[in-house]
């Protein structure tokens, strides 16, 4: 979905099975926090194996009337996009499954929330009183979603891109060091609690900001801490993501 302008991305892998479909149950959450369903529903082949959704064949598209309100289950085939609009400083939104290497099954792709996000690309210091105020209530807007669908579905992990060019990670791409879980990640404690994670994990929240959303922890680096320690940052996630990843990626 084109939003006009700067994406941030709320990236999600859920380990598991959400039911009826993993995308309604996203955006139902987003509904319930003040959402609204709009425009059309993507549906296919619940069968489908695809890298990106235009590989998908035999879509179709279903008025988001049709759809909202309806009892679980009565969507035939599964959901592989959908649009709202959120409330307050957000605006439009999009669900849909982030693209993979290889062409595999829905369940194996990352869920990707896609919201406006302009003026999050500047540095604050760079915007006036006005614009800055601004820009500081939509990025709380955005990680109160975040932590909505990740309190309510219980997410392995979820993670935060602003404007990258990149897809959210896969377990396997963690697992390769390739990527990392970033600045703004959500780890749920059903995963920070094994073995593997427990030092990683406890290494890295002595470097954030954390919080605890029920389900899960996120840690976020904080800017002076970003600039101050960013390599010890860079190496605790790295490490938190490595296991992450191995530990998702051999199940």
């Amino acid at each position: 979905m084109d939003l006009g302008g700067a994406c941030f991305t709320i990236g999600l892998w859920f380990d598991q099975p959400v039911f009826p479909s993993v995308l309604l149950a996203v955006g139902d959450v987003l509904v319930a926090g003040g959402g609204r369903y709009e425009g059309d529903v993507t549906v296919g082949p619940s069968d489908a194996v695809f890298a990106g959704g235009y590989d998908i064949r035999g879509y179709r598209s279903l008025d988001s009337r049709v759809v909202e309100g309806t009892m679980a289950g009565t969507v035939e085939g599964t959901v592989y996009g959908l649009r709202l609009r959120l409330p307050g400083a957000v605006g439009p939104a999009s669900v849909g499954f982030a693209t993979t290497p290889a062409a595999v099954p829905a369940q194996e792709h990352p869920v990707e929330i896609d919201m406006a996000a302009d003026m999050l690309l500047f540095c604050l210091d760079d915007l006036d009183r006005k614009d800055r105020k601004q820009a500081k209530a939509r990025e709380r807007a955005l990680l109160r979603r975040m932590k909505a669908v990740c309190a309510a579905l219980d997410p392995a992990y979820a993670v935060v891109r602003v404007e990258s060019g990149d897809p959210s990670p896969a377990p396997a791409v963690l697992a390769a060091g390739t990527e990392g879980l970033g600045s703004s990640a959500f780890v749920s404690h059903r995963l920070a609690t094994r073995p593997a994670l427990v030092a990683p994990i406890a290494a890295l929240a002595l470097l954030c900001k954390t919080q605890d959303w029920g389900t899960g922890t996120q840690y976020e680096w904080g800017p002076a801490r970003a600039d101050r320690e960013r390599g010890a940052l860079i190496a605790a996630d790295r490490a938190v993501s490595l296991a992450v990843g191995r530990l998702l990626a051999t199940r």
